[in-house]
């Protein structure tokens, strides 16, 4: 099952091994169409658009260009097999100084350190190589807990998350593309290389409702199938489906992908506060179960979902995965700035 819906509205779902709560969700078709791309609108429209607590704002935005997407493997970038060849796109950085040698180009020189030093010397650079990045968000109907209005779903927290790693990996130059997945089915959005794409991300994940059935290992598994180029990819997801890590992660890593798992639950499924006698309504199946909750079942559930998060980590750290988890309540500025950083995602 998943997470908590009972009586009196309280609307929770508890999943077969007790692991996470979630609101009833609104029901819509099985694969919720995500909305035509509409022309790039002005930046605080499109940023109160996707979420009345407006997760991403300008001035975060404004942060986010001096980070980087963080790439721990050699060789990224190109389908296997294929011999290194001049790479377009990507940033160039400044790597060094030598001294000035006749034919240098004076555009490279460093006039400011001459004035100050009377030495003459250029400017060496390194052009960045440009990766591909993949983020994978789960909108499957557990993502759309909780609907309170206190703090943001699950859902809107993840695409929130997506859209900041988005504009990381396009203002460093890289290329993104972006996946939303439930009952099987991964819907694909590229997004390019240019930066100002993200207007048009935002307003797509605007769009993207929760529904379906959670399905994490297709999902990984359509990573691999679509295209065999080592990329970085990231998995958005409460991870609340068979409650196992999907193998395929292993492949793609042996294959040469940075992968990373970021699981995000809400802080009431973290530590529920419900007590007393509800009916529980699966928010992806409709099952239901009548239950009394008592110190004791919130204890074993409580249980149940550290040892979900212990097996991922596990699995992740066996297989050179990198595994955050956090919930929603953490404010999202700390979450990218501080949580993604110390996770080794951004840098």
């Amino acid at each position: 099952m998943t997470p908590f819906p009972g009586e009196l509205d309280l609307g929770y779902t508890l999943r077969g091994n007790p692991s996470s709560m979630t609101e009833e969700p609104v029901r819509g078709s099985d694969h919720a169409r995500l909305p035509r791309v509409a022309e790039p609108t002005a930046l605080a429209n499109v940023l109160n658009d996707m979420s009345p607590r407006a997760l991403i704002n300008a001035d975060l935005l404004a942060k986010l260009e001096r980070l980087d997407v963080a790439f721990r493997r050699a060789q990224r970038g190109r389908p296997e097999g294929e011999r290194s060849a001049p790479h377009r796109g990507g940033r160039i950085e400044f790597a060094d100084y030598r001294e000035y040698s006749p034919g240098d180009d004076f555009r490279h020189v460093d006039w400011n350190v001459l004035s100050r030093t009377d030495d003459l010397v250029v400017k060496q650079f390194e052009r960045e190589e440009q990766y591909l990045v993949c983020l994978l968000l789960d909108r499957s109907a557990s993502m759309g807990f909780p609907c309170d209005g206190a703090e943001p779903t699950k859902l809107e927290y993840g695409a929130a998350c997506l859209a900041a790693l988005a504009y990381i990996a396009l203002a460093a130059g890289h290329r993104v593309e972006t996946g939303f997945f439930a009952d099987g089915r991964t819907d694909w959005l590229p997004v390019g290389s240019d930066k100002n794409a993200i207007f048009g991300l935002i307003d797509r994940l605007a769009g993207v409702d929760a529904a379906g059935r959670t399905s994490v290992g297709p999902a990984i598994e359509d990573v691999f199938e679509r295209s065999r180029e080592k990329r970085l990819l990231v998995l958005l997801s409460d991870l609340l489906d068979d409650g196992e890590p999907h193998p395929v992660l292993s492949t793609l890593t042996a294959r040469g992908f940075d992968v990373s798992v970021v699981q995000v639950l809400s802080h009431e499924e973290a530590q529920p506060t419900v007590r007393g006698r509800i009916r529980l309504r699966d928010a992806e199946t409709g099952e239901t179960l009548s239950v009394r909750l008592t110190d004791g079942v919130v204890a074993a559930y409580a249980e149940a979902l550290r040892d979900l998060g212990e097996r991922w980590s596990a699995f992740c750290g066996r297989h050179d995965v990198r595994f955050l988890s956090t919930t929603t309540d953490v404010p999202f500025e700390d979450f990218v700035m501080r949580y993604l950083r110390h996770g080794g995602l951004v840098r």
